[in-house]
């Protein structure tokens, strides 16, 4: 393979990491926000560990903490 064409197919996955750096700030100051609200939490992470979003951002609820159900929740 030619020096150029493997350049040019790892261009794509080294802008990767900038971009989840990115998404993973947003994601956490979102989080360190919202689990101030009672009963809601995140998941564990491991410290060696770092959590990855692909999709969704997912949160727990306690329905006993919150004071509500999750059915009265989405009807909000």
């Amino acid at each position: 393979m030619h020096a150029e064409e493997r350049r040019q197919l790892w261009q794509p996955i080294n802008q990767l990491e900038p971009g989840n750096a990115l998404v993973a700030k947003q994601v956490r100051q979102l989080n360190d926000r919202l689990v101030q609200l009672p009963g809601l939490s995140e998941p564990f992470c491991r410290p060696e560990a770092q959590r990855v979003y692909y999709a969704v951002n997912m949160l727990f609820l306690d329905e006993a903490k919150a004071g509500f159900s999750r059915p009265q929740l989405a009807k909000l």
